[in-house]
């Protein structure tokens, strides 16, 4: 698809309100309904959605896979690191909650040195470093913020690095992203259907009518962010996803009036600042190994000519 920075940058900011919005919603009923009701109903939503949608231009024999096996380990992965985030919900406030789940990045590092120590730059412990320091200053404040919400919100960040990982091997495997988004959606379904006899609880109309809600949130947040991602690199989207922040601080004020302290703050621009020099390390990494594949393709090209 051709580059658009103009329409990726109107993708993301959608994307940053609908991940904000979805947090704000599922903050509301999160001490509620139990979570795996909770996820195996929006989920549900989601891919009804996604199939409407994927109905006119997709086609059953498209939706084969053969990774199945890794298919099935991100979309476990996705719904762990959305489960975690809604239990840290019930604890934390939203821009909190999303601060420490944005850890993925600097995650998706130190699992990237154990599959491969030979590729591990200073620049990605460097990143690592800061980050961490940054959740350190971010915990410090209050002796009690650590609680159970902190340690969910973190492991949704190491669930989401898992994701993440498990996502860029099925597109050097070149699935198509539909497919993914599919089992995506589909496996964590399956999964929590299980769970459901006999641990169901009856929720009201009210209840109801948000669980739909945040189904379709869901849905548009991964919908917003994979197109955001098809119109532009990613050192270009990256940086203006955290404007989810703000959209999510606005919501804690105004609907929880909660204003974040200043080492909150210090330590949130820690954070990103760690998150996003280890996004650009890796976007310029691969732009290096893409170059390197595309001069050797026009050697292996020119070879033939001659």
């Amino acid at each position: 698809m051709k580059e658009n920075r103009k329409q990726a940058l109107l993708l993301i900011i959608i994307y940053c309100l609908s991940s904000a919005i979805l947090a704000s919603l599922v903050k509301s009923t999160a001490t509620l309904i139990p979570v795996t009701q909770l996820l195996f109903i929006t989920y549900s939503v989601s891919l009804v959605l996604l199939s409407i949608v994927m109905a006119r231009k997709t086609s059953g024999a498209q939706l084969k896979t053969n990774h199945l096996k890794l298919q099935i380990l991100k979309g476990i992965f996705g719904a762990l690191q959305v489960g975690l985030l809604m239990a840290a919900l019930a604890y934390l406030p939203t821009a909190n909650a999303l601060i420490l789940r944005n850890t993925s990045p600097i995650w998706v590092a130190v699992l990237c040195y154990f599959l491969h120590p030979s590729e591990a730059k200073w620049t990605s412990w460097l990143a690592i470093g800061i980050s961490f320091v940054g959740v350190l200053i971010f915990l410090h404040p209050d002796v009690h913020q650590f609680n159970w919400g902190s340690i969910y919100a973190l492991l949704a960040g190491i669930s989401l690095a898992l994701s993440s990982i498990s996502t860029r091997v099925l597109n050097q495997k070149r699935e198509p992203t539909q497919r993914t988004l599919f089992y995506t959606f589909l496996v964590p379904v399956l999964v929590l259907a299980a769970w459901q006899p006999g641990h169901w609880q009856a929720i009201s109309l009210k209840q109801t009518l948000t669980l739909i809600g945040i189904g379709c949130t869901l849905f548009s947040t991964v919908y917003f962010y994979v197109r955001a991602y098809s119109f532009a690199p990613a050192a270009f989207v990256t940086p203006f996803s955290y404007i989810t922040f703000i959209f999510a601080a606005a919501f804690d004020w105004a609907i929880w009036h909660h204003i974040p302290s200043l080492f909150a703050l210090y330590g949130a621009a820690i954070i990103l600042m760690g998150s996003y020099l280890n996004v650009l390390k890796a976007t310029r990494q691969h732009n290096r190994h893409k170059e390197r594949d595309e001069c050797q393709r026009r050697i292996k090209r020119r070879i033939k000519h001659c």
